[in-house]
């Protein structure tokens, strides 16, 4: 919470006039026999309720003045954006960062109306804990936050997507896969349909589904796309794509739909078999 400067007029002020809120000096600066300022604290107005303001003047000739009420309302928190923003079904939890406005010392996060234990950052940034129960399963999250006092703000969703696992498509092979190989991404809900590229140049959409790729270097590229279907996406992982941690999000009809990792290395070779799995025969 922060205070402010609080200017007070009047009549017959003189240098050392001292504002008091509730009876207690405020460091008070004299502007002229009608002026003063006066620095307000943050806990003079932590709490909704009515100040008590008034000036006192030393001898000789000084005094207590009268006072006059200032109101304190207690607004609103409101919430702008969550970070992150989305996050993938069946982690072990992660901490959830709620960015926006008004949050005093006592705010709770609340998630699906229950309250969490709250780290306030500062007056824009309060932090909580999603647990594993909370993104077990593929669901949208209510995110909202209470202040002393009741006031509630607006909530925002929070997305838990089905997690997207990309493999070598040449042998199945998981961990660390490579730039220019052609890859097998695999979730639920992935495409409305079964749509296979027949043209010779591969687009980067498909039936509605596209797959794009962000590396550790933060470039984000759509991937051009073999086959989609509902369960599987077969994608050529680009070429330019750095090295090291990446995430894969699948957008279908411009909505986001799965999200997931994947590790690029140096190399990762496979080739294509009878079976699919990077043993026996070669595929004709």
């Amino acid at each position: 919470d922060v205070g402010f400067t609080m200017t007070v007029t009047g009549t017959n002020f003189v240098s050392g006039s001292t504002v008091e809120v509730d009876g207690l000096a405020r460091p008070t600066t004299f502007i002229n026999a009608t002026t003063l300022t006066a620095e307000i604290p943050a806990t003079d107005i932590a709490a909704p309720g009515t100040r008590r303001v008034g000036v006192r003047t030393p001898p000789p000739g000084g005094g207590a003045s009268g006072t006059l009420n200032l109101s304190v309302s207690s607004l609103p928190p409101s919430l702008d954006s969550l970070a992150p923003a989305r996050v993938i079904a069946g982690g072990t939890g992660q901490t959830l960062t709620v960015i926006g406005k008004v949050f005093f010392n006592g705010a709770s996060i609340r998630i699906n109306s229950s309250p969490r234990p709250t780290t306030r950052l500062n007056d824009y940034q309060v932090t909580t804990s999603l647990l594993p129960a909370d993104i077990a399963t593929p669901q949208v999250l209510t995110i909202t936050l209470s202040k002393p006092g009741g006031a509630v703000a607006s909530p925002l969703p929070l997305s838990v997507l089905p997690r997207v696992t990309s493999v070598s498509a040449a042998s199945y092979s998981v961990g660390a896969q490579a730039a220019d190989s052609i890859l097998a991404a695999f979730s639920t809900g992935l495409a409305t349909g079964v749509v296979a590229n027949n043209g010779t140049e591969l687009p980067t959409t498909l039936g509605g589904t596209r797959l794009v790729v962000t590396d550790s270097a933060g470039v984000s590229r759509d991937q051009s796309l073999f086959f989609v279907s509902p369960q599987q996406i077969n994608y050529h992982l680009h070429p330019q794509t750095a090295r090291g941690p990446a995430t894969v999000t699948v957008h279908l009809n411009n909505q986001i739909v799965a999200l997931g990792e994947l590790t690029v290395g140096a190399l990762a070779p496979a080739i294509f078999t009878q079976t699919a799995s990077g043993e026996g025969d070669t595929a004709a």
